[in-house]
């Protein structure tokens, strides 16, 4: 690993910790103001990590290596790069459910302690839509079009239903 890469690495696990503590405590707007501050700083070395990703892609001498040892070594930088985004996404996702926990009445937000990340990633300013209930697929070929046009009807084709990265 280079010596850029390790300091970025570092850094990664340095922010990790501190946005670690920052969850631990209540949620106040100084916590969640610093917790922003912390996000944009992981975002920043997200791009560094790609960035030196990329050139050492760039570097590698296929010459004097095996296809599966380029390989290998492309699937290592990848991997390096996924975790660190994995890292990005985890914290933006705790961040939107923060904001959205501190804009809820206090008699609300002390019902939130049960609730699960990926059931609080709606946006603040996001009126909550009515629950749609839709079967589960069976697995059965012959219902498939039918589970499908409820699934599109209902909820692909509503336009009550911003876009989102599933």
């Amino acid at each position: 690993m280079s010596g850029n890469k390790k300091v970025a690495f570092r850094s990664v696990h340095k922010l990790k910790e501190h946005l670690d503590k920052i969850l631990e405590q209540p949620t106040s707007k100084e916590s969640l103001s610093t917790f922003g501050s912390h996000l944009k700083t992981l975002s920043f070395l997200v791009d560094t990590v790609e960035s030196i990703a990329a050139s050492t892609i760039d570097k590698i001498d296929p010459l004097n290596k095996t296809p599966e040892a380029i390989a290998a070594e492309e699937d290592k930088i990848l991997d390096e790069i996924a975790f660190v985004r994995e890292y990005f996404t985890y914290y933006s996702g705790k961040f939107a459910y923060l904001q959205s926990k501190l804009q809820m009445p206090e008699t609300a937000r002390s019902n939130t302690s049960s609730l699960h990340l990926d059931q609080s990633l709606v946006a603040p300013s996001t009126p909550r839509l009515p629950k749609i209930s839709i079967p589960e697929f069976s697995g059965d070929i012959r219902n498939f079009l039918s589970w499908k046009n409820l699934f599109t009807n209902l909820i692909q084709n509503n336009p009550d239903l911003s876009n989102c990265i599933i």
